[in-house]
């Protein structure tokens, strides 16, 4: 090629990814806020006021927190374009550090690139376009991969240590990442079964040092929170809740074989290629992609608590990234890089995402070609504002973190919506929210007696939580006044509202 050529060719290509962000960036901020980052947003944003964390029960690790607390300090950072902004940060780096880490692996960069696309692409899928942790657990797995099939690693000790540090960081945001521990124990027990006894005892020591590194991280993590007085809370949030309480079931089912059909089908037909006679050899003898399968199917266990889309991240990322890899072999040895057959094998990925996209929510694709408007909300900031004055305390049993985030007041009580972590909370230590209704702070209640519709759908099928709403109600009836409002049916202790608001 000429050197004109050469440009030209930069150019469109700069081109083209300057148009991929700022498509992602539409769709991002189209997309609004979202249920989840309405409860990091809030705690996040008390953070900055004063609250000590756990002073609200959070649905996740702590570093997401305070990784929003600290956006929220720059200014314009809690509005959406602010919010949207980070989000797209954050997938471009997951998109950025896929593609150094299978370059740097010794892969071509057309599979470095083509792993970056697939992984950009199953994030938005996965509800990734709101602000999720996942992607930052996703990134702490991939920094462990990357340690540990690094050049040299097997004779060092310190490549070992890092992975199971990078799991621990991981853990911060989300305490599945200790999966990406459980694959890597599985892919070294694997190649220690073939080797000879040295490699066996190196392959201990490896496990050794990988627990180690997780273990010193996360135990940083919990002396900090013992020190200051919060190791209960800590543990029981970010470890014993998620993995032992948080309740199975299939609520989202089906967006697994709706959203997320074009993922399996790209798994599947790479896996399939990988039995191709030309390639068979070459992919089997290939220690990373086997590590890439091990960490993204043990990851994909998180599937069998929720099938939530963002669940389903930190595994479908790892292997799809083996899925890539493996279709740049089968697309250089089997069709020798043909021109026609790198577009047609883009076809059949692309027309498969659009499929899943016709079978889940075809409307999402109008967040391409269209700016959004939030007037909704403003309205409901301005309705909640007026019902309350600056300063007090609001608990909102219907609009939950929505009103706390939009309204800028938070609860007397710990739980901030009426999800899973709330139902165990009533389950558990009722008495210890009932007390709060006589807190002198509190001046509104948002609480409809005949609803029937909570954010955890099972919420109403334990006796603890019926006898609890009984309870609030009772409470609220002899020491509030109700207004039926417009925005609610809300309780005051004073007669500040006009009924028919």
């Amino acid at each position: 090629m000429t050197a004109g050529q050469n440009r030209s060719a930069l150019f469109a290509k700069v081109a083209l990814a300057v148009l991929a962000v700022c498509a992602t960036e539409l769709f991002v901020y189209n997309s609004g806020f979202g249920y989840d980052a309405f409860e990091y947003l809030v705690i996040g944003r008390s953070l900055n006021e004063g609250y000590r964390f756990f002073a609200f029960v959070p649905s996740k690790s702590w570093g997401i927190y305070a990784l929003v607390a600290a956006y929220l300090r720059v200014p314009y950072g809690s509005t959406h374009l602010g919010v949207s902004l980070l989000v797209t940060a954050i997938l471009l780096l997951v998109c950025a550090a896929t593609f150094q880490v299978v370059r740097r692996r010794g892969y071509t960069p057309r599979a470095a690139l083509l792993s970056a696309v697939l992984v950009g692409a199953a994030a938005l899928f996965m509800e990734l376009n709101y602000l999720e942790p996942t992607g930052l657990v996703y990134l702490a797995g991939l920094m462990s991969f990357a340690a540990v099939t690094g050049p040299g690693a097997d004779r060092r000790a310190w490549p070992w240590l890092a992975a199971g540090a990078w799991v621990g960081v991981g853990t911060a945001f989300k305490s599945v990442a200790v999966l990406y521990l459980v694959g890597l124990i599985l892919w070294s027990a694997r190649r220690m079964w073939a080797a000879d006894h040295r490699r066996r005892v190196e392959g201990l020591e490896h496990i050794a040092l990988m627990m180690t590194g997780c273990v010193a991280v996360i135990a940083a993590q919990a002396v900090y929170f013992w020190l200051s007085g919060r190791f209960q809370p800590y543990v029981e949030w970010t470890f014993t809740f998620p993995l032992l309480y948080y309740p199975a079931h299939v609520q989202w089912l089906s967006k697994l074989y709706t959203k997320l059909l074009w993922v399996w089908l790209v798994v599947a037909a790479a896996i399939a290629a990988s039995f191709d006679r030309r390639i068979r050899l070459a992919i089997q003898a290939d220690d990373k992609i086997q590590l890439l399968l091990v960490m993204g199917a043990v990851s994909l266990v998180s599937l069998l608590k929720t099938q939530s889309s963002h669940y389903a991240f930190p595994g479908a990322a790892f292997l799809l990234i083996g899925a890539a890899v493996v279709a740049d072999q089968w697309l250089a040895r089997c069709w020798k890089g043909s021109f026609v057959a790198i577009v047609t094998f883009g076809a059949v990925a692309l027309t498969s995402m659009l499929v899943s996209v016709a079978l889940y929510r075809p409307a999402a694709l109008l967040r391409l070609v269209t700016v959004r408007q939030f007037d909704d909300e403003e309205r409901l900031a301005t309705e909640l504002r007026a019902l309350v004055p600056p300063g007090a305390a609001a608990i909102f049993l219907e609009g939950g973190t929505k009103s706390y985030w939009f309204s800028g007041h938070y609860p007397v009580w710990p739980v901030l919506n009426t999800d899973v972590q709330t139902t165990y909370f009533v389950q558990h230590r009722a008495a210890k929210l009932l007390a709060t209704l006589d807190a002198p702070g509190l001046q509104l209640v948002e609480f409809n007696p005949r609803t029937s519709e909570y954010d955890d759908e099972r919420f109403f099928a334990a006796p603890e939580s019926q006898l609890f709403l009984q309870t609030v109600q009772r409470r609220l009836e002899s020491g509030f006044t109700r207004h039926d409002t417009r925005a609610g049916v809300f309780w005051t202790r004073a007669a500040s509202l006009s009924s028919g608001r």
